[in-house]
């Protein structure tokens, strides 16, 4: 493929994370072993492009304080579009049947703990 970085993935598991307290995170797994990531090209696919617009105006220096409300306002309005359809519109999916993960890099570091409670009832 064209302009992408050596050995850049082709393909990832890209995740819409988002917190009730408002913060949004996007999360991009690449197959293992670690390799090259070609950022600009995942933000072009993921960002729209009055998303990009807004942000390099802000980038620019030369914002006002509604220019940065219209920024939230557009990110807002794009993840609710995508949560708002089923994920297979959002993405290709190709099925390998023979690929095999490869063995993991480092040590295993035990069960994650950070979700034990995240249905735990709010304490009052």
């Amino acid at each position: 493929m064209d302009g992408l970085a050596d050995n850049a993935p082709v393909h990832a598991d890209v995740h819409l994370l988002s917190h009730k307290a408002g913060v949004v995170l996007w999360e991009v797994w690449l197959p293992a072993p670690p390799q090259s990531f070609d950022a600009v090209r995942w933000i072009t696919w993921l960002d729209p492009d009055d998303v990009r617009t807004q942000m390099k105006k802000i980038e620019s220096g030369s914002f006002t304080p509604a220019d940065i409300d219209l920024f939230q306002d557009l990110q807002w309005a794009y993840a609710k579009k995508l949560v708002g359809r089923p994920s297979i519109e959002s993405a290709d999916v190709t099925e390998i049947p023979d690929y095999v993960w490869p063995k993991p890099p480092c040590k295993d570091m035990g069960k994650r703990r950070d979700n034990d409670y995240k249905n735990a009832p709010e304490a009052h």
